[in-house]
């Protein structure tokens, strides 16, 4: 209730049940046993994760309801967590009295694109929303506009929701212990109904949960490269960039001819791939490759494609690229272990795919439900205008 009502007016409702044994889940209340989270625990390992492993410094914060107790101290988190930093604070770079919902993450960011007119990646690294929801808004936004996640700028939100793992590209989050809250506000209430005396508060941690909206790859997709921990050296004679390139045109050709994909691709489609996979190999580099791979899979045009052509481009790019290295095993053992992150990461969007679809349909059919809910209780015309959308009417 309190994502939606000011703490003095949920202190209110309860107060018309004082006789009654009461727990409180993620609200302080007094008099009241509380179940709390740490909001500042997890938020403040996001907030230092995007400064220290990302070197972002112009941060904007999407806040949360001015009147929610949780949503105050994640704002506070934002702020002591630049200071602690050496970073100011900028009022253009924060975004007050927000909603915990969806539309208004959209709605948040088509202001600061147009109305503040602030650029992605010039005016602001990351973006870091009070909740999922508004995070996931945001990023609805921001793709519709055409700019990549997390190559443009970075995303970030707090709750760990089930939306937040199924996105495309996952979200990097605070997990809170939800389950464990509801349990523990169980655990005491039954305690009061015994007699017995309960802690006016509890208070439960929150954990950061990296995932690949900052920018940073999938914990499976890094463990592809063990080897790159050592010092490999370069090739042997420095010929592999000479021999890639007179091979590029027929592995560029071979790439665009892959079943399943599109006849008109442009040429160049893939050369960003093509000119980062070069640059790896010769630099023995792990860090632009999966980058690249990860820009190239949400182009519209591969919109409708599954992971069997996607594994079928990377065969290919192995099918070129390995007898290059010749007789160069640390190189072979490199290219190999990019191939493979490629593969991981393939299989992991499409895993994503699938759960988004899953949840669409299922929201769908709730829709349907409540919609059907509503039309049984329609008693005049005037009662189905207000209950279906004045598009759908015209069908009746």
């Amino acid at each position: 209730m309190s994502s939606h009502v000011p703490t003095h007016e949920v202190q209110a409702f309860c107060d018309r049940y004082r006789s009654l044994p009461m727990t409180s889940v993620g609200l302080s209340l007094p008099g009241i046993p509380s179940v709390l989270i740490d909001n500042a625990m997890g938020l403040h390992d996001v907030f230092a994760h995007l400064i220290q492993g990302h070197d972002f410094r112009r941060i904007l914060f999407a806040c949360g309801p001015e009147g929610n107790a949780e949503a105050r101290q994640r704002y506070q988190t934002y702020v002591e967590t630049l200071q602690e930093h050496g970073i100011d604070v900028d009022p253009n770079l924060v975004l007050p009295n927000g909603r915990f919902e969806r539309p208004w993450g959209r709605d948040a960011m088509q202001a600061i694109l147009d109305e503040r007119q602030l650029r992605p990646g010039v005016d602001f690294d990351a973006v870091v929303c009070a909740n999922d929801a508004a995070a996931l808004g945001a990023i609805d936004h921001l793709q519709d506009r055409g700019f990549h996640i997390p190559n443009d700028v970075a995303v970030a939100g707090y709750d760990d929701v089930e939306d937040a793992v199924c996105i495309t590209p996952p979200l990097t989050t605070v997990r809170q212990p939800l389950y464990k809250q509801g349990r523990r506000a169980a655990e005491m209430l039954f305690a009061l109904l015994d007699g017995e005396r309960v802690p006016e508060q509890a208070v439960l941690p929150t954990q950061m949960v990296v995932r690949r909206s900052c920018g940073c790859m999938s914990q499976a997709a890094q463990q592809v490269l063990p080897l790159l921990d050592a010092e490999i050296g370069p090739p042997p004679d420095g010929s592999f960039e000479a021999t890639f390139a007179r091979a590029r045109e027929s592995l560029r050709i071979a790439m665009l001819q892959t079943p399943g994909f599109p006849p008109d691709l442009a040429p160049e489609t893939f050369d960003p791939l093509l000119d980062t996979i070069a640059a790896e190999i010769a630099a023995r580099s792990s860090d632009a490759f999966l980058p690249a791979f990860n820009r190239i899979l949400p182009h519209p045009d591969f919109a409708a494609l599954n992971a069997t052509a996607w594994h079928q481009v990377i065969s290919t790019l192995s099918h070129y690229v390995l007898p290059l290295l010749g007789d160069d095993p640390a190189g072979l053992s490199h290219a190999a272990s990019l191939f493979q992150q490629a593969r991981v990461l393939t299989g992991e969007i499409e895993q994503e795919r699938e759960a988004y679809h899953k949840l669409q349909v299922e929201d769908i059919g709730g829709r349907l439900t409540e919609t059907g809910s509503e039309l049984l209780l329609a008693n005049a015309l005037s009662d189905l205008a207000e209950t279906l959308p004045g598009q759908q009417l015209r069908y009746l």
